[in-house]
């Protein structure tokens, strides 16, 4: 496989990072008293509210246990014995420090016993991916050479020590009861976002089920300080009764603000590019990533099918950036909360990359240059035995030209699909037509090479192995799942149709892990197929 210089410059950033299980890194510089610019590395190891603090800089080490009060981390930073001085260009072995969380990272204030005083800045630098393959290598790597354009900064974009659940949520009474006890342990706050908002419906009350149990948690540990609630919809005139629907449920649950501060906004678009998103973020810690919105078609007994996955780790932080882009771009102001401390990691993680694209308005755009359409066209042009794609929509032709090279190359292309979902949406101009359509065109690329056509499987998603599920009904599949020679996922918010590729904000995760590949695929993929119907 054959890296660009572009390509092999991106992946050299992943061995630039700092790698660490045990605490959360971050780079720190200043000014010394002599006026000369110094850096050096610092460690914070969340204890409750409270932070294990480390500084090393040439000068030598400081350590110390800051406590939380008043929004910001207060204490003492000592010396070892002997070691030459506690700050750059000062010979002090004690200093007070004041640690505050900002949107980059901490702002570390200090005075020492002359009572001189200083400040430095900490960024953090999250956890390095290692033992990636060459497939996931150059899928991370073409994610971070195409950073600016999505909504997670690349030195925030992949993470190493991650945990990922082996097991997926299926169907939205699942997702929905795991997102509503992911809220209700929150310590500091909670991220959500959704493509629709229409309530009643049983993910709506269960999601405020969870932050019910949550003001009560609080209320009962006398909390001082109430969790912040941010949640994000889509407002077009297609999804109109949004962010009505939202605003009338936050007002019914009357929240006590000195236990739980609900703040909401709209992800406003004149045609296309909605926010087209949904995940769960908790404390910038754990998270919820999934392809089920807030509406009655998730309702028990007879859902659409969906899925969620389930993560811990650095990657919370990777996941709060992208909202805080999210809620930057809907409220034309920044996210009015500092960002919790960095999650430390898991010792033997899964490295994991948040691959993004932005809303793009205009039906004339045709760009794939965003990390979300890059992972895919890498994974696709990387694979080398099978791709496997569960998706309701595969009408884009940038993906649909990449199965057809990747049928030649000799890889197995198989594919399910729902049949006649969205057939008016689809039908429109600029949407890429049906599924229908699309298998005939894959077809017909690939007619004149028996060979190659053998190798495309493709078939409709079905429950009963019998029939497949026409329309939006109930049961339909609207889950969105890819994985590449049991390598590489690449999960989340994105269909494969022209409208998530070329219009639509979302939000996916690629994780590199072979054993988390294996199950999932197990679980989701393998019984999909085999009761899929062959697409003749």
């Amino acid at each position: 496989m054959q890296l660009s210089l572009r390509t092999l410059l991106a992946a050299s950033a992943l061995a630039l990072c700092l790698c660490t299980a045990d605490a959360t890194p971050y780079l720190l510089s200043g000014t010394a008293a002599d006026g000369q610019p110094y850096s050096g590395r610092g460690e914070l190891t969340p204890q409750g509210h409270d932070l294990q603090i480390l500084r090393s800089t040439s000068r030598g080490v400081l350590r110390g246990r800051l406590r939380w009060k008043d929004g910001v981390w207060v204490g003492q930073l000592l010396a070892r014995a002997g070691a030459r001085g506690a700050l750059e260009g000062f010979a002090h072995e004690r200093v007070e420090a004041t640690l505050h969380p900002t949107p980059e990272g901490y702002r570390l204030e200090w005075r020492d016993p002359a009572g001189r005083s200083g400040q430095e800045l900490w960024r953090g630098a999250l956890p390095t991916p290692t033992g990636l393959s060459p497939l996931a290598l150059d899928v991370y790597a073409h994610a971070l050479a195409a950073a600016d354009r999505g909504a997670v900064p690349a030195e925030l974009l992949t993470s190493g020590g991650n945990h990922v659940s082996p097991r997926v949520l299926e169907t939205g009474p699942q997702i929905f009861a795991a997102a509503a006890d992911l809220i209700a342990g929150a310590e500091r706050e909670v991220l959500i976002q959704t493509y629709f908002w229409k309530t009643p419906c049983q993910a709506g009350d269960l999601i405020f089920a969870g932050l019910k149990r949550l003001e009560q948690a609080r209320r009962e540990a006398g909390a001082e300080a109430p969790v912040d609630v941010f949640v994000a919809v889509n407002k077009h005139w297609t999804t109109r009764s949004n962010v009505k629907n939202l605003e009338r449920d936050v007002a019914a649950a009357a929240f006590d603000p000195r236990y739980l501060r609900v703040h909401t906004a709209g992800f406003k678009q004149r045609i296309y590019g909605n926010l087209h998103s949904k995940a769960f973020v908790v404390d910038g810690a754990r998270a919820l990533v999934t392809s089920a919105n807030v509406h009655a078609a998730q309702d028990a007994p007879n859902p659409w099918y969906e899925c969620g996955y389930l993560l811990e780790g650095p990657v919370g932080s990777s996941l709060r950036a992208e909202f805080a882009d999210l809620w930057q771009r809907a409220t034309q102001g920044p996210l009015p909360a500092p960002a919790p401390p960095l999650h430390p990691g898991f010792r033997d993680g899964v490295p994991v990359a948040v691959v993004t694209r932005l809303a793009a308005g205009s039906p004339f755009s045709n760009k794939i240059d965003d990390p979300a359409a890059q992972s895919y066209v890498s994974a696709f042009r990387g694979a080398k035995r099978w791709i496997r794609i569960l998706t309701p929509h595969l009408n884009d032709e940038v993906l649909r030209r990449e199965l057809v090279e990747a049928a030649r190359r000799g890889v197995s292309i198989q594919v399910v699909v729902s049949k006649g979902k969205g057939r008016l949406r689809v039908s429109l101009p600029f949407q890429g037509g049906t599924n229908a359509r699309a298998f005939k065109r894959l077809r017909e690329a690939l007619r004149d090479e028996p060979a190659a056509l053998a190798r495309l499987d493709l078939r409709w998603f079905s429950t009963d192995g019998v029939t497949p599920i026409e329309g939006d009904g109930v049961g339909v599949n609207h889950a969105k799942y890819v994985t590449v020679d049991g390598e590489l996922a690449i999960v989340g918010s994105s269909n494969h149709d022209a409208e998530a590729i070329n219009h639509s904000r979302e939000l996916n995760v690629a994780v590199a892990d072979p054993e988390t590949v294996a199950a999932w695929d197990a679980q989701i993929f393998e019984p999909a197929f085999a009761r899929a119907i062959p697409a003749e």
